[in-house]
């Protein structure tokens, strides 16, 4: 056990300490940094051959990342086609073939472009509000769009033809994601009940309680059985899909916990908080591993689609981190594997 003093800038906070478990080694370590946004990234998200990192941030840019290198390859801008000036971007989404990369912006529509010649594709989908959250359905014939009025949209992904409009939540949806199977779409709407959608029948499944502060994050483990969400009050929960019970609440975060991600071996899940990144042993709910980070809170986080990588947005930047996981059906001891830090600007 340690003691971990941490000084939060927040007007209505002193200096804090906390007792929090140490692994008995180090194990984490960063692959790379990268800079190159002005305000927080909001979303982060791999394409589907893992080589290209998408970011989205308040600066209303859109950066394409080189995995291998670490390097910005590409920037894209939203704007406001009457004023012709950046608008935020909060929600970043590739399509699982990897040929589509879609953004929503805080203007109330969602923008597409090629994702190989970064053109723009296809019209903007509007709706009634900014959008906060996006999510393609596995099968990438459905696109859900979560906006600040609390709607949720679904599309034809190929069409853009409007499929529904879920209602009924009370803020705005902050996470969407559809189960492995695309029967099911999860949203988070800020408040403390963790909404399911039946996505063939439009119809609302019960709902799942339990938090006692406000639900920002959700994730479905790869097979689905198992639903992760992540509380502001530092709360991490699993939950039984089929029967709706809490199946295990996990060891939380120092005041905050705002996303959380699967690895796509189903047996770790990550999460961040207020100043650190952790993993856990989704089975057990023990922590395997945890980094201190600098900033209150870590917005968003991704899995790369071979889970040798994990994203995190970080205030204005991207941590990246390798992750080393044994290939047999033992848990795992090191879930990171340091490597040689750098620090890639390109700003």
């Amino acid at each position: 056990m340690s003691r971990k003093v941490l000084v939060v800038p927040v007007a209505a906070l002193a200096v804090l300490v906390l007792e929090t478990s140490r692994c008995p080694a180090q194990m984490l370590g960063d692959r790379a940094t990268l800079k190159g946004h002005t305000y927080p990234v909001q979303s982060v998200a791999f394409s589907s051959d893992g080589k290209t990192l998408a970011s989205a941030s308040e600066d209303g840019t859109v950066n394409l990342w080189d995995v291998a290198t670490g390097r910005k390859a590409v920037t894209l801008t939203v704007k406001y086609s009457t004023l012709n000036v950046p608008i935020p971007v909060r929600s970043v989404a590739y399509s699982p073939d990897g040929k589509t990369l879609a953004a929503g912006a805080a203007g109330g529509w969602v923008e597409f472009w090629d994702s190989a010649t970064h053109q723009a594709k296809g019209p903007a989908l509007d709706t009634d509000s900014y959008v906060r959250a996006l999510a393609y359905s596995p099968n990438g014939k459905v696109i859900a769009a979560g906006t600040g009025s609390g709607s949720v949209y679904l599309w034809d992904a190929a069409t853009g033809q409007e499929r529904a409009i879920l209602k009924g939540h009370t803020g705005t949806v902050g996470c969407v994601a559809f189960s492995p199977n695309g029967k099911l779409l999860v949203v988070a709407d800020g408040g403390k009940t963790i909404h399911l959608w039946d996505v063939v029948t439009g119809k609302e499944r019960p709902p799942l309680t339990g938090h006692s502060n406000r639900v920002v994050s959700v994730a479905f483990s790869p097979n689905g059985k198992s639903l992760a969400s992540a509380s502001q009050n530092g709360t991490v929960r699993l939950w039984d899909v089929a029967t709706g019970e809490t199946r295990r609440p996990l060891n939380g975060h120092f005041l905050f916990a705002y996303a959380v991600a699967f690895h796509p071996n189903g047996k770790i899940l990550a999460s961040g908080g207020a100043f650190e990144v952790a993993l856990r042993d989704a089975a057990t709910g023990k922590t395997i591993d945890e980094t201190e980070t600098t900033t209150i809170a870590e917005m968003a986080m991704a899995f790369s689609p071979d889970g040798t990588i994990l994203a995190a947005g970080s205030g204005d930047a991207i941590r990246l981190w390798n992750v080393a996981v044994p290939k047999n059906d033992d848990p795992p001891i090191h879930a990171f594997r340091p490597s040689n830090p750098q620090r890639i600007s390109t700003k």
